[in-house]
């Protein structure tokens, strides 16, 4: 054997060796709404193109119009 496998915490309780703690009482709904009031979704938000008016992501080039701060930095294909 390799030592007792027993923890011993008071002296009615023995506990196994290597077991997680889990939680002693139950969390209210109330605690658990608190802690997800912020997982909402986001809306994305979008800028227009001032080249080509189309909506694009901020900070991006337009996947329209392919400009970017006034000046054409990817080509993009002309739909027929």
């Amino acid at each position: 054997m390799a030592g007792n496998p027993w923890v011993v915490l008071t002296t009615d309780k023995l506990i196994p060796k290597g077991t997680m703690p889990n939680p002693k009482r139950r969390h209210s709904k109330a605690r658990r709404d608190r802690r997800r009031a912020h997982d909402f979704l986001v809306p994305q938000s979008l800028a227009e193109c001032p080249h080509c008016h189309e909506a694009k992501l901020p900070h991006q080039a337009c996947p329209y119009c392919g400009y970017y701060r006034g000046r054409e930095v990817i080509l993009v294909k002309e739909s027929v």
